[in-house]
């Protein structure tokens, strides 16, 4: 990438030999500025587009679920058929990522996607899977935290949809706080609810490198 021209290297006099004015000389840095950032903007896009190209590759079983934010980018992949990955990069580089884990993508019952990759800042994201079911989709949401320098599942949002005379609605939810040790149950009864904290028996943080999604021992 080009650097901005040194102001310092900028000439104060005109080809006639008069001083250049103020605004002349704005004009010249502004355009300078224009130009750098310009420059940056499509090396950034470049890296992007090549970072795209290298996530596909990693997807040869199905089209990858991307999301990036300032310099954080949030990937799963489907290295093959039935099988998934996590991917996390810190600009170009893939700085951490999951084993290869079961992820029943074109079953007829019970079949999961990732419905969306939510990135709040660069240290918290959250992988929101659904897999199908009668009424409506069960909802699997993992959040990951960033400590002490290693990605860890922090958080995971269940929710499951019952079949009602009027339609679908929530049946119940549940989140399990491991940073915590707690667990927020949440029952509905029409448009009524109760809501029970408990603590978790035993806590384990799972770290980004042994994550399994849909993993039966989350709960």
């Amino acid at each position: 990438m080009l650097a901005a021209r040194d102001n310092s290297s900028l000439s104060h006099r005109t080809c006639s030999g008069g001083p250049v004015s103020s605004n002349v000389m704005r004009h010249k840095l502004n355009l300078h500025s224009l130009v750098a950032a310009l420059l940056s903007g499509l090396l950034s896009l470049s890296c992007a587009i090549a970072q795209s190209d290298e996530v596909a590759k990693l997807s040869p079983a199905g089209v990858p679920v991307v999301n990036g934010a300032q310099d954080l980018t949030v990937a799963t992949v489907f290295p093959s058929e039935g099988t998934a990955k996590l991917l996390v990069f810190k600009g170009p580089e893939l700085v951490s990522g999951s084993s290869t884990f079961d992820f029943p993508a074109s079953a007829n019952f019970g079949a999961a996607w990732v419905e969306e990759i939510e990135i709040s800042t660069s240290s918290r994201f959250v992988v929101k899977v659904r897999i199908r079911q009668t009424c409506g989709p069960g909802s699997y949401d993992y959040t990951f935290v960033k400590r002490n320098g290693q990605w860890v599942l922090a958080q995971l949002q269940r929710e499951e949809l019952r079949c009602t005379d009027s339609g679908i609605s929530s049946d119940w939810k549940k989140t399990y706080n491991y940073l915590g040790g707690t667990l927020t149950s949440v029952k509905y009864q029409g448009p009524k609810s109760t809501k029970k904290l408990s603590r978790l028996k035993a806590v384990k943080l799972t770290l980004i490198e042994d994550f399994q999604a849909l993993a039966a021992h989350y709960e």
